[in-house]
């Protein structure tokens, strides 16, 4: 049996004693750990009911609410659809062949 670390870090930065915290992360994950009941934690632990269930009061208070436990309505807002610009289109210039070569002579000197 391994004890995964940092499972037992979290449980000790909840505040459950080093002992108690090293039986529950001995080879659990943290998620395993969360589901565990009362009962379950009093026998991994061993110890009475009363103990487990501050332990788990503690799991269960560090645990993020869920969605459907909060009553406050969720209120999205449509944005307004931005009006873009139309785009002007340039009218492309003439292309002379001439002046380009020109150019291009002009450069090389």
């Amino acid at each position: 049996m391994v004890v995964k670390s940092a499972t037992k870090k979290k449980l000790m930065d909840l505040g459950i004693a080093e002992e108690f915290s090293h039986k529950l992360a001995d080879d659990r994950k943290w998620d395993d750990v969360k589901i565990l009941t009362s009962g379950q934690i009093a026998q991994i632990c061993g110890i009475d009911s009363g103990t487990a269930q501050e332990i788990y009061t503690v799991m269960e208070a560090s645990a993020k609410p869920s969605r459907a436990a909060t009553t406050e309505k969720t209120i999205v807002r449509r944005r307004t659809a931005s009006r873009r610009r139309k785009k002007k289109t340039l009218p492309m210039q003439e292309y002379d062949p001439e002046a380009k070569m020109r150019q291009i002579l002009r450069n090389l000197d």
